[in-house]
């Protein structure tokens, strides 16, 4: 019932605001259809029944927002459903209603606040951005369209001051803990769901087969609580032709980590899985400069408490990690190419409690260090006074072998009207985020109205 008045007051919100907005009421409407081949109906890796998915995705986005002195209102929000052939045996089907952005701004000359649900971007890379830590994402969407269609909108306040010339100051408060997602439609059931489906636990004897049911999975996310606050603050700033920044924060793991409880029932041992969302803190700096017709970017994050999946996938394990690259960017005519080197060295120790501060402690030790070497490109080409755009994307994991490519292709059939095609292909299998959605190659075709 919550959730259905929250999708009332934030839909009227946007409705009612587009009414006396100095900017009118602006958004799409998108049909998609989209079919993974491959993509297994248990994708932990359990032996499937089936394997492949065909669904239909119908989105309505609108965005409005009004100026009055100092003060601004901005609502942006959408509408997603979902109808789709998962080869579980049922029909999925899913329906969501999300606010975008949906604040109040109050704008000095020196000072300004915001208070609401908003994405706040930090960092300067393209798609990887070891930094931008205050935004979860949604997997599906960063596969399908990238990461800025995939930041996830948090209950924030932030305030900055503006001083000399460039400097900003700026805090962010978040009172309340969002997690990431695989999927917002019918996430139990989703390709990108990596939370496995089905366990399997031994017989009472060896001599028994495994037995594999479907198990009880619970995740326990930080409650609303001043203990669970999270925030942090940014200081950015322009010296020569560098503009450069630093930055702090403090807050959970968006998506949850799992370990498992062992519970004999009838004489058999069966797994059940606990997700958590254990604490995390990072300490960064980015740096972005132009030299001739080159854009250069760097960034670093260093995760000085940091938590990972045990290496059997039974716990979870405390550490550290630093993320660091570098980037270039180039407009050559029609043409725009960005190219990053990516390196994530993790190093592990005891296991450290997987919860928030009232939860169970987690289980088992682990002790182990890992260094990845990630390269990215993409490159685009706009063509007929831009009707027509083509857009690719290509990841490539040294360390694991491991690649993910996007290629799109866009016209413009009309006034407001797009048509879209789509590929992403996974290469080779690893223990990186690329290689665990092995299997999860996909096609789409899209429509989509502009008004």
């Amino acid at each position: 019932m919550v959730k259905v008045l929250l999708a009332v007051v934030v839909l009227a919100t946007i409705l009612t605001s587009a009414a006396w907005a100095q900017r009118p009421l602006s958004g799409n409407v998108s049909f998609t259809l989209d079919h993974f081949p491959n993509a297994p109906s248990a994708p932990s890796g359990v032996v499937p029944t089936a394997s492949g998915a065909t669904e239909i995705r119908i989105r309505l986005f609108a965005d409005s927002a009004v100026k009055r002195g100092v003060l601004t209102l901005r609502a942006a929000g959408y509408v997603e459903g979902l109808v789709a052939d998962r080869m579980i045996g049922d029909t999925s089907r899913g329906a969501i209603v999300r606010p975008q952005e949906l604040y109040a701004e109050l704008a000095g000359r020196t000072v300004d606040f915001r208070a609401g649900f908003s994405r706040i971007v930090w960092g300067r890379l393209d798609e990887l951005q070891p930094g931008d830590a205050i935004n979860p994402l949604d997997l599906s969407k960063f596969f399908f369209e990238g990461r800025s269609a995939a930041r996830l909108p948090v209950l924030v306040f932030r305030g900055r001051w503006h001083f000399g010339e460039g400097g900003t100051l700026e805090g962010v408060l978040l009172p309340r803990f969002q997690p990431g997602h695989f999927d917002q439609l019918d996430e139990n059931s989703s390709p990108f769901n990596l939370v496995p489906r089905e366990v399997c636990g031994q017989g009472p004897t060896s001599s028994f087969a495994p037995v594999c049911v479907r198990p009880a999975v619970r995740v326990e996310e930080p409650a609303a609580a001043w203990r669970n606050l999270q925030g942090g603050a940014r200081v950015s700033a322009t010296t020569g032709r560098v503009d450069w920044a630093v930055a702090a924060f403090r807050g959970f793991e968006a998506l949850p980590l799992y370990r498992v409880e062992l519970r004999p029932i009838a004489g058999i041992i069966f797994p059940t899985l606990i997700g958590s969302h254990p604490r995390t803190s990072m300490i960064a700096g980015d740096f972005e400069s132009v030299l001739g017709q080159w854009g250069i970017r760097g960034e670093v994050a260093a995760f000085v408490e940091d938590h990972f999946q045990a290496g059997d996938a039974t716990g979870v394990v405390g550490g550290h990690s630093i993320q660091s690259g570098a980037g270039v960017d180039r407009t050559s005519g029609s043409y725009r190419f960005t190219a990053s080197v990516l390196v994530d060295y993790r190093t592990a120790g005891p296991a450290e409690s997987p919860r928030d501060d009232d939860g169970p402690a987690g289980v088992g030790r682990h002790k182990d260090r890992d260094t990845d070497l990630t390269l990215v490109g993409s490159a685009e080409r706009p063509f007929a006074r831009e009707t027509r755009v083509l857009r690719g994307l290509a990841l490539y994991n040294v360390s694991e072998g491991t690649a993910f490519l996007r290629a799109v292709a866009a016209a413009s059939v009309r006034d407001n009207l797009w048509l879209e095609a789509s590929g992403g292909l996974f290469v080779g299998e690893g223990d990186d985020v690329v290689g665990l959605f092995r299997d999860r190659d996909f096609l789409y075709a899209r429509v989509k109205y502009y008004f």
